[in-house]
């Protein structure tokens, strides 16, 4: 857990569906920066997975994790620290991509840098 940089996560905007979500990776993970890239194309359907992972990469490679748009203030009820506003600069050694379907499919995916 503690090389986990950011999260990428789920992040349909659901209420019900962001705030499991939201504990579970504090559970598991703290205070790690969070992002949702849905919030700039979408749900892509069985595509968003490939597309995020991509975002992660880039993410990973340039150190910067991608804020999430239009979140404009807090749920407390989703105990996570979204990225917001800009980019977070922060070096990273992995990141979390997590996904899930409506029938109840979930993937969770650690992409990791080579040292």
């Amino acid at each position: 857990p503690r090389d986990v940089g950011h999260v990428n996560a789920h992040g349909i905007s659901t209420r019900e569906g962001d705030r499991m979500e939201a504990r579970a990776i504090r559970a598991a993970l703290g205070d790690v920066p969070v992002t949702a890239l849905k919030s700039y194309f979408g749900n892509l359907g069985s595509g968003t997975g490939a597309v995020e992972a991509l975002g992660s990469v880039l993410a990973l490679e340039h150190g910067i994790v991608p804020h999430t748009l239009n979140y404009d203030r807090a749920d407390p009820a989703c105990p996570v620290n979204v990225v917001s506003g800009q980019p977070l600069r922060a070096p990273q050694r992995a990141a979390l991509l997590l996904n899930q379907a409506p029938t109840g499919q979930a993937a969770a995916l650690v992409l990791a840098c080579e040292d």
